[in-house]
């Protein structure tokens, strides 16, 4: 608990700092702190919420009591296991995008790449995705 306290302190000065010359000495600057910290926290809160959604739609990892045997996925865990085929490159940004609803040109910052880039990215993760599921409904 402590350390995301922390956490969402380190982010609250790294975007006061970013912003740091947008700052006007006769502004208010306390209410203006005050805001970015409460918008911080309400947008971490959010990606919580995104997450135990993930967890609670896609459940956890599946693991294997019988080492060789794999138990038959739920419709869930098809997907998480055709997930975990993609390659990381597409992996990664379909998951940016999708469960932590983040937007591409965040997505190109955070990795990055080109808008472009992400864009192309994430057609090609969601075609090789439909494929994977395609062929393992049809077997």
């Amino acid at each position: 608990m402590r350390e995301d306290v922390e956490d969402l302190a380190q982010d609250v000065f790294l975007k006061l700092f970013a912003r740091i010359d947008q700052i006007k000495p006769d502004e208010n600057f306390p209410g203006w702190l005050a805001r970015v910290t409460v918008n911080t926290c309400y947008d971490e809160l959010r990606k919580k919420r995104r997450r135990k959604v993930a967890l609670e739609t896609y459940g956890p990892l599946i693991a294997t009591e019988t080492p060789g045997v794999a138990p038959e996925p739920d419709k869930f865990g098809k997907i998480r296991v055709a997930l975990e085929t993609l390659d990381p490159k597409f992996e990664v940004p379909l998951i940016l995008k999708e469960v932590e609803e983040m937007s591409v040109e965040e997505i190109a910052r955070a990795m990055g790449i080109t808008q472009t880039n992400v864009k192309v990215r994430l057609f090609r993760a969601r075609k090789k995705l439909s494929e994977i599921l395609g062929s393992a409904e049809g077997s």
